[in-house]
């Protein structure tokens, strides 16, 4: 204001206080002028490359794709597993800076879990059955913890069949969401080029899991876990499925003496039913057990497992080896 009226005589200038319209007009001119260069002045030591403008958000990331030439638009780039990927870390870089909504945060931990079956139906009666549940077990931890997963049951290489089938599964599925696919072609090619002829065997932890030295410690392994939450009363609290990693967190102090190893009585991770083979449902493969000790063993791991995810939702299969039923668990409970 004082500048505009500064222009005339002083008259002028007393003048404009004695008008109310005339003054009220004038401050609201220098306002929107002080505005307009503090405006200028935060967006000249503003960098051009924090500006998320033109980023898509978390609603239509899955829909965002820009029209510029990625490795995708590549015709001489394959997804079969006899042809390495070369400069793939540059060019996922790339595809991920115009995709900054896919870029894995620094302290974020991926995982994606590659998973399938056999592209015909089983011979024995309850195969698909069993398949049908150990998949959706899968499909259960994926989801707790917030992972990928990818079924396949297609055979992608007919020179690769039976446990080989799952090297080119591994490599179509992490080319597809722009992870690492190297890793599939150094564990099938160049692993003597870093590894050599030795071979790491993991004793202190017990990731096999074979399903002979499990299956009879299950009830022993619940009924550990059920004295620790009477102990612990945060651990029976009511909570969403989606914040179950925190009272894993609060429970894993409380297991520092359950070990990881052999025998442990921590729920294992792993539960390895080699050499059942319950699609095809006639024989097994070792003599040493029969398909019936199979089938239950089966369902005791897979309802054991279920009952974690159950209890999320108030109920808990009473029985390991009935599938079928399930009885509701009261508020605070203690089974």
């Amino acid at each position: 204001m004082v500048v505009f009226t500064q222009i005339g005589s002083r008259k002028q200038f007393i003048c404009t206080f004695e008008r109310p319209s005339a003054f009220l007009a004038g401050a609201v001119l220098a306002l929107l002028s002080l505005w307009a260069c503090f405006c200028l002045l935060t967006l000249s030591q503003t960098k051009p490359g924090s500006c998320k403008c033109s980023q898509p958000n978390s609603a239509s990331k899955l829909q965002y794709d820009p029209p510029i030439s990625t490795f995708y638009d590549d015709p001489s780039l394959g997804y079969s597993i006899e042809k390495p990927i070369e400069n793939w870390d540059q060019k996922r870089q790339a595809w991920l800076k115009m995709h900054p909504s896919f870029k894995p945060k620094s302290h974020e931990v991926r995982v994606f879990i590659v998973t399938g079956s056999q592209s015909a139906p089983c011979d024995g009666p309850t195969g698909d059955h069993y398949l049908l549940r150990t998949y959706r077990n899968k499909v259960d931890y994926c989801r707790i913890h917030g992972y990928d997963i990818f079924y396949n049951n297609v055979l992608l290489d007919s020179k690769m069949t039976g446990g080989w089938g799952k090297l080119p599964a591994i490599r179509a599925a992490l080319h597809g969401p722009t992870d690492q696919t190297a890793l599939a072609y150094l564990l099938w090619k160049e692993h003597y080029s870093w590894l050599g002829k030795k071979m790491l065997i993991e004793t202190r932890y017990y990731l096999e899991g074979y399903w002979i030295v499990i299956i009879d410690t299950l009830m022993n392994i619940t009924e550990r876990y059920l004295e620790i939450e009477k102990m612990e009363g945060m651990l029976r609290r009511r909570h969403a499925e989606k914040v179950s990693e925190r009272y894993g967190v609060l429970r894993e102090p409380l297991l520092k003496d359950s070990g990881n190893e052999r025998g442990s009585w921590r729920r294992p991770f792993v539960t390895h039913f080699a050499g059942c083979q319950p699609c095809i449902g006639k024989r097994t493969r070792n003599p040493s057990f029969t398909l019936e000790g199979c089938r239950n063993a089966m369902n005791k791991a897979l309802n054991f497992a279920d009952n974690q995810v159950l209890r999320n939702h108030g109920f808990v299969h009473p029985s390991l080896l009935d599938s079928s039923v399930v009885s509701s668990i009261s508020f605070d409970y203690l089974l």
